[in-house]
């Protein structure tokens, strides 16, 4: 349900409507279908708690960030709001998505290939799996790029993605769902 709801709203909001984030809650609302679907109890449910709960913690403060991205005044009227929600969405991203993900999907991976499930099944699991490992990576990098940038006190260079003035972390977590 989530999933569906995220993707839609991503659709329909011009600001968050970009490709990375559309395939992501694609995908995520597929696999999540299949899970529930495959079988008599299901498939890769105790994945699922992780990869469809735990790791979307960070979509919570990501939500403020959006809003405080798109609301300039409230932005303004509560700036140690937005930051703390900034922080917040960063730590968590990086923490659970890019250090703690990739000990879960060695297990998902040991788990599925010694598992006897059908290859078509699993086949599906091991793609998405992979390029949404990937798009976890590709996120972290832009809100490290975000928070070496606010560090060092640069200013955003012409050209770079997102660039929207509001601040690195916020525009690299602006992509992000």
């Amino acid at each position: 349900g989530f999933q569906v709801w995220d993707l839609t709203v991503t659709l329909v909001t011009p600001e968050l409507c970009k490709p990375d984030a559309i395939i992501h809650h694609s995908v995520s609302g597929v696999l999540a279908l299949i899970g529930l679907s495959a079988g008599t109890s299901g498939f890769l449910l105790y994945y699922g708690a992780f990869f469809f709960g735990f790791s979307e913690v960070s979509s919570v403060p990501l939500a403020a960030v959006d809003i405080f991205r798109m609301n300039k005044r409230l932005a303004s009227a509560m700036p140690s709001v937005n930051e703390a929600c900034r922080v917040s969405f960063a730590a968590l991203f990086l923490g659970i998505r890019c250090a703690y993900w990739p000990f879960v999907t060695f297990d998902f991976w040991r788990q599925t290939l010694a598992s006897g499930a059908p290859f078509s099944l699993l086949s599906v699991w091991w793609a998405a799996n992979i390029g949404l490992t990937l798009l976890q990576y590709y996120w972290g990098m832009l809100i490290v790029k975000g928070i070496i940038k606010m560090v060092t006190g640069k200013k955003d260079s012409e050209g770079d993605a997102g660039s929207s003035g509001d601040g690195p972390l916020l525009e690299a977590g602006s992509t992000l769902q």
